[in-house]
């Protein structure tokens, strides 16, 4: 019964690691195109830029939930609280954009 149990143990970690290496990576991916959008000049943002910056930062947040309901002392507050900060700007100024029209030419 140990070895089966052993075994068991064994594939379960094989198992973690190949999810924790899943998830990092996509953490990686979305983190790198979050950045890449912070890169350009807020100016040139059109309604949709400002969008798909939210849309990013919420797939980000949805991964931070989760890692958060797995591991109970990982500290989503305070991992999730400067784009949270982000996350609102950018909304304010893109309804902002929708109230006015704006249309990047």
């Amino acid at each position: 019964m140990l070895p089966e149990i052993s075994f068991i143990s064994h594939e379960f970690h094989s198992t973690a690691m190949e999810t924790e290496n899943i998830l990092s990576g996509y953490f990686k991916r979305l983190q790198k195109s979050i950045n890449k959008k912070l890169e350009k000049s807020p100016k040139n943002y059109d309604t949709e830029e400002y969008h798909q910056l939210r849309v990013e930062i919420k797939k980000l947040k949805a991964l931070i939930d989760f890692i958060a309901y797995c591991f109970a002392d990982f500290k989503r507050k305070k991992v999730f609280k400067p784009l949270r900060r982000l996350f609102r700007k950018a909304g304010r100024m893109r309804e902002f954009q929708l109230k006015k029209g704006y249309r990047k030419v």
